[in-house]
């Protein structure tokens, strides 16, 4: 069937310029080989690896003895053994607990066995469905930004509950990388998933916690503020704001100096890095204040150093009590 045929039917399309090269150095007398798809009797395309060696014939035309072998499972089981790796260096690229990949469309082409531990699906269980359908409701919309970066080409990354096998829901970090194809096209997604469920609901209870400090602080009857290892403000109470006679908006940019009596500036500065070294924890001490009309306030303060949930220090918050009273009638006294 194939004697007497020319065979540049026999070859792909694409693999054409490579078939005149490979005649192009018979004709020249230079060996040569590559690896081609040869069209099948029945029309699909396998892979051969071929080598040609040219010769002349008595008449002096230039020939070629080809030899061909089936290279096909090869190159699949090469395939397969880079797209393992490519899963597993994404895995330790990401600290994934699941790493996952899909198409363009979201469905599930291939998802790990530790699936299981996180989310109490089997892989196989898993392989088919639509990512989308695995968030809930509410986390939709990040998995759709997601897709528009992804189909430009970009990476992207996203949190969003994941539906458990038992019920309920359990918070994980995606981290999504295009794959692409060799013209650049995007051709489906492959992802790392880490578990950040107690990452979330910790942050939650800091959020909650921070919002309860600030109720606190907004309804406290003394003056408290949150100040920077410079003693620059961080937030202000109405009560400490109402003590000097300023407006809350005017305590941005300003620090503790700026409201001192200008004899309390070096003690206070001394008490700040003595709190802020660990040496001590609280100092409490009374101190002059300067109002905004010029007069003197005297405050019992008590400062403390807060830590952030490293350990390390975050801020001072001071707690300032009006004793000005109290000083008023000593002195009458007297």
């Amino acid at each position: 069937e194939l004697i007497g045929i020319r065979t540049n039917h026999l070859w792909h399309p694409d693999d054409m310029p490579a078939v005149l090269a490979l005649r192009e150095k018979a004709q020249g007398g230079t060996p040569a080989g590559a690896v081609l798809r040869l069209r099948h009797k029945d029309g699909h395309f396998v892979w051969v690896e071929l080598s040609s060696t040219p010769y002349l014939t008595s008449g002096g035309e230039h020939g070629a003895i080809t030899y061909m072998r089936d290279v096909s499972e090869k190159l699949r089981a090469e395939a397969a053994l880079e797209e393992r790796e490519e899963k597993y260096r994404l895995l330790a690229e990401n600290a994934a607990d699941v790493v996952f990949q899909c198409d363009v469309d979201g469905r599930l082409h291939w998802i790990s066995p530790s699936v299981r531990a996180r989310l109490g699906w089997s892989d196989t269980e898993l392989v088919g469905k639509h990512l989308v359908d695995l968030l809930h409701p509410e986390d939709t919309t990040p998995l759709r930004s997601a897709d528009v970066r992804l189909t430009a080409g970009s990476d992207a990354t996203f949190e969003a509950r994941f539906r458990l096998r038992s019920g309920g829901y359990r918070w994980l970090g995606i981290v999504l990388r295009p794959m692409l194809d060799d013209q650049g096209t995007v051709i489906g997604r492959v992802a790392g998933a880490r578990d950040i469920e107690d990452e979330v609901v910790g942050r939650r209870s800091l959020t909650e916690s921070e919002e309860l400090f600030r109720t606190a602080m907004r309804a406290a009857g003394i003056g408290m503020a949150m100040v920077d290892v410079e003693g620059r403000f961080m937030a202000v109470n109405p009560a400490l704001a109402q003590m000097v006679r300023r407006d809350p908006d005017w305590f941005e940019g300003h620090g503790m100096e700026d409201i001192l009596h200008t004899e309390e500036m070096e003690p206070e500065a001394l008490d700040r890095v003595r709190l802020w070294s660990g040496e001590v924890e609280v100092v409490t001490r009374e101190i002059r204040l300067m109002r905004s009309d010029g007069r003197i306030v005297w405050g019992r303060r008590v400062g403390a150093l807060v830590r952030d949930a490293a350990g390390a220090p975050h801020a001072l918050l001071l707690q300032i009590e009006d004793v000005t009273a109290g000083h008023v009638a000593a002195e009458l006294l007297d």
